[in-house]
């Protein structure tokens, strides 16, 4: 009796666990690629994303009504790839391709070269926050005032409250502005995955990218903040801690904002769902993320 309770119990564990499908998403060195975009409908929303070691896990019944359709992977410093419903499911592991790129030259800076800091570190007004979702992406102008072709990116960054699960990591992106104005994000400058995390919160979060030589565009750019997921099921956080009357769920970090009272900064951010749809949307409100890029002058 005990070896027939057994091997029912284990047929239907077996059973349970083959509705669900795990993919590793690897590099052409067979070296996994944390947080991968695998969309297999966009316009309706279906879109997951592998957690920290590539791997993405998949309820089949829930996805099988996709079953005509292709499925896209995409990562930041690879190539996208289409592929067949039946030929993702029917593998273990998928390999995406590094992206070409160019190699910049050397750069060479004089140790006595000062940084200069442009963004929005010094805003003034009522303090606000960016809470969202994996797959959620913030993108804020960052105007270049006064800023020739010489001057190149010392680093990025970000301002990461104590709220939410500041140790979370984040990755942030860098865009040319569309027609050199801050309509909305337009084209990746450097398609290298910049990924961080802050230590408690509170603080500056550091991008350092003086390596890469990037050169500041002269007609202002965006520099946008996206919410990866950290692990096999996403990292939550109530805020019961900060206002014990709130229920409100927070996932990973939260990026600390201004609210300042000058209207011209309607413009400045700009939101979307990587996982979801390509169209940026406007954020209407005045809340404007702390940003700010250490930049220097080339010496050349």
């Amino acid at each position: 009796m005990k070896n027939t309770l057994f091997i029912l119990g284990l047929f239907f564990s077996l059973a349970c666990y083959s509705k669900e499908k795990s993919v590793h998403i690897v590099d052409e060195l067979m070296k996994e690629i944390p947080y991968v975009n695998v969309v297999f409908d966009k316009a309706q929303g279906i879109g997951f994303m592998t957690n920290s070691k590539g791997i993405v896990n998949i309820d089949i019944e829930k996805v099988e009504k996709y079953s005509e359709m292709n499925i896209e992977i995409s990562c930041i410093g690879y190539e996208s790839l289409k592929i067949s419903f039946n030929e993702f499911i029917s593998k273990d592991s998928i390999v995406l391709k590094q992206a070409l790129v160019q190699i910049p030259e050397i750069c060479v800076v004089s140790k006595r070269q000062k940084t200069r800091y442009i963004g929005n570190h010094k805003l003034k007004g009522y303090p606000g926050y960016y809470c969202c979702q994996p797959g959620d992406e913030i993108a804020t102008y960052i105007e270049s005032n006064n800023i020739n072709k010489t001057h190149i990116f010392k680093n990025i960054q970000v301002y990461i409250a104590k709220r939410g699960i500041p140790d979370s990591e984040f990755r942030i992106i860098i865009y040319s502005s569309t027609n050199n104005s801050y309509t909305k994000p337009d084209t990746v400058i450097f398609n290298k995955s910049l990924i961080a995390k802050a230590m408690k919160g509170n603080e500056w979060v550091f991008f350092d990218i003086l390596k890469y030589n990037i050169k500041v565009p002269t007609k202002g750019f965006f520099v946008s903040v996206l919410w990866l997921n950290n692990s096999v099921g996403y990292k939550i956080s109530l805020d019961k801690k900060h206002n014990k009357n709130s229920d409100y769920t927070l996932y990973g970090q939260v990026l600390k904002a201004k609210c300042p009272e000058d209207s011209t900064y309607i413009n400045y951010v700009w939101s979307r769902n990587i996982l979801y749809k390509d169209e940026w949307n406007n954020e209407k409100n005045l809340m404007i993320p702390l940003v700010r890029c250490g930049i220097i002058e080339d010496n050349f």
